[in-house]
């Protein structure tokens, strides 16, 4: 049998499992293929044409054999998988009856939310059958609103996650099932923040980054970006509302320079409050609670998108760059996995 581990990551923690998983089935006979999920050019979404037309519309073809195994490693954002997976998997060619795994990472004393559920059913519309899922604790990487993990935690969740890594794989060798048990008392919940965060706040989040003067422009950001979402003008990088959120970006930079910018937030959080519905409400003629939503709703809408030009004009200019730089975390720590800069330097030399 050979197994395909698809993985996308980060700060590195999901590629280290991923990694860890490829030489664990190796070991155990099992040859291993690690393959990074945004080096795929992902199939529109066609709603007449069959999951089987898009096998070879990835850029590179998806074995599809019914005796193989596919592993899907990912770190959850927000209670659910990155959009990036979530849309890899939903465009998978049909593998009928080919077994597939699910392994996602997270912050420590995180909780998984929908993420192996959604999974499992993407997985099992392509005909795949799901026979192992599980979420390991790995250190933190979220660098937008606290730090890192600490060095001495860091290592003991990343080594505790190994060692389980090791153990799902001599189950996944043995034939053996394991699938976690989903907390359905919270699911509600975390399905409204984790579509909130795929919809809206990601790309927001991603608008508030920011390059400090500390920035040499060496690009090695806009490079690394998984969804080639950071465009450098000059020497300066300037991030796109596609942004994926991973945080690799402010991961990697060499000088620490790549920051949450508090000044931007604010910026996209003030259409929010601003009296949309008195101020256009009367003109468009709306009267029931219905539609006085659905004006506010499309004010602060059109209003985050003037605010989107607003700030990258800003910081354009010399002089304001420092302050739209402006960030509580300028003293975080940065998480970044072991060897995740020369897989990604390797990658790159290919």
């Amino acid at each position: 049998m050979k197994a395909m581990i698809y993985w996308f990551s980060g700060a590195g923690n999901s590629w280290l499992v991923a990694a860890r998983m490829a030489r664990s089935l190796e070991a155990r006979g099992i040859t291993s293929v690690l393959s990074p999920i945004e080096s795929y050019r992902t199939p529109k979404f066609r709603l007449s044409a069959s999951r089987a037309l898009d096998a070879d519309a990835y850029g590179a073809s998806l074995p599809v054999e019914a005796d193989g195994l596919d592993v899907f490693c990912f770190p959850v954002f927000s209670f659910a998988a990155p959009a990036i997976v979530d849309r890899f998997m939903a465009r998978l060619p049909v593998a009928l009856g080919r077994k597939a795994a699910v392994v996602a990472t997270m912050g420590g004393g995180g909780y998984e939310g929908r993420t192996l559920k959604r999974a499992t059913r993407r997985l099992r519309e392509s005909g795949r059958k799901t026979v192992l899922t599980a979420a390991l604790e790995m250190p933190e990487a979220f660098v937008q609103f606290y730090g890192a993990t600490e060095p001495a935690a860091a290592e003991t969740r990343t080594q505790a996650a190994l060692v389980e890594v090791d153990r799902l794989a001599g189950l996944l060798s043995e034939g053996k099932e394991e699938i976690r048990p989903v907390k359905a008392n919270g699911i509600a919940a975390t399905w409204i923040a984790s579509a909130a965060f795929s919809a809206l706040g990601r790309h927001i989040l991603g608008l508030c980054w920011s390059a400090s003067t500390s920035c040499t422009g060496c690009g090695l950001c806009a490079a690394s970006c998984p969804k080639r979402s950071i465009v450098m003008i000059g020497r300066r990088p300037f991030w796109k509302a596609s942004c994926e959120g991973c945080q690799r970006c402010a991961n990697l930079c060499p000088v620490g320079a790549i920051r949450f910018s508090i000044p931007a937030l604010i910026a996209f959080i003030v259409p929010v409050f601003l009296p949309w519905t008195r101020w256009f409400g009367p003109l468009l003629g709306a009267t029931g609670s219905g539609e006085r939503l659905l004006v506010w709703f499309a004010g602060v809408v059109l209003g985050s998108i003037a605010m989107a030009y607003v700030v990258r004009l800003l910081e354009l200019i010399p002089g304001v760059r420092r302050l739209m730089s402006a960030s509580w975390a300028t003293s975080f720590r940065r998480r970044l996995a072991p060897g995740f800069a020369e897989e990604l330097a390797t990658r790159r030399r290919k």
